[in-house]
């Protein structure tokens, strides 16, 4: 039989396992170094940086793109106001134009993360596909350089409308340019230098106020493809009236059949 010293061995509380590890390192002795769990701390899982979601993605995406379409436009439109009367030919519609297809990536990208952000960007780059003011010189309209750019965009643009679901219509109004700006008589019948100074710059500021408030509409409209469609029309028939022809015929004509128009050949 065990002796009487081991039986009072046995029985004995005996420590549970690895208990030197749960104790706080303040309740150790200083010089019982080797007790202490120097393991780094785990992060708890509340602590650490929420990934942004596709919304703020797609939301940051759409006004990174915009922001620098607008800086190129407000640009263009600097540069055509002060360079001398005789060299403003050298910048046309097709200029601007020429610079828009390069945000064609992030409209497929932003389509990706959110299709109405993406639908939105897309017209945004339709509008801004010309110029601000086709009466800025005589030949502001260009010599038909623009097409190609306007197939380009109207083939994504209409990728984009086969994906969109139809929806019933909603009366909505577009916000209107107004054709002239009031700086008083033409003593000559010409608008002097300084009178057409003043009507470029209120032309475009006219078209500066117009875009965003179809952006905005764009934004909240229900019918989008009636909202679309007026805004293309409104732009096909204004650079028709200045030879500027094949502005996105295909999507114009997409959104008029879902929205039962039919138009005669």
């Amino acid at each position: 039989m065990p002796s009487q010293g081991s039986i009072a061995g046995f029985l004995r509380p005996v420590a549970a396992p690895n208990a030197s590890r749960k104790r706080k390192a303040q309740d150790l002795d200083p010089s019982d170094k080797e007790n202490v769990d120097t393991r780094p701390k785990q992060r708890k899982s509340g602590n650490t940086a929420k990934r942004p979601s596709a919304k703020s993605d797609a939301n940051k995406l759409y006004k990174e793109t915009i922001k620098a379409i607008d800086t190129v436009t407000d640009k263009l439109d600097r540069q055509v106001k002060s360079i001398k009367h005789e060299n403003r030919w050298s910048i046309t519609t097709e200029t601007y134009a020429a610079g828009i297809p390069k945000h064609l990536p992030a409209a497929k990208k932003l389509a990706e993360l959110d299709l109405k952000l993406g639908f939105n960007l897309m017209m945004a780059m339709a509008d801004a596909s010309h110029c601000s003011d086709l009466d800025a010189t005589l030949k502001m309209a260009g010599e038909g350089d623009s097409k190609p750019v306007f197939e380009l965009l109207d083939e994504a643009l209409l990728t984009l409308i086969d994906r969109r679901p139809s929806v019933l219509p909603v009366t909505t109004e577009a916000t209107k340019l107004p054709e002239d700006a009031d700086v008083g008589p033409f003593k000559t019948g010409r608008p002097n230098k300084q009178q057409w100074n003043q009507m470029y710059a209120q032309k475009l500021e006219h078209e500066k106020t117009r875009r965003a408030a179809r952006r905005e509409r764009r934004d909240v409209a229900e019918d989008w493809a009636a909202v679309a469609l007026s805004d293309l029309e409104e732009e096909r028939d204004y650079l028709k009236d200045y030879g500027v022809e094949g502005y996105f015929p295909s999507s114009i004509a997409k959104l008029q059949e879902l929205k039962g128009i039919n138009v005669e050949p």
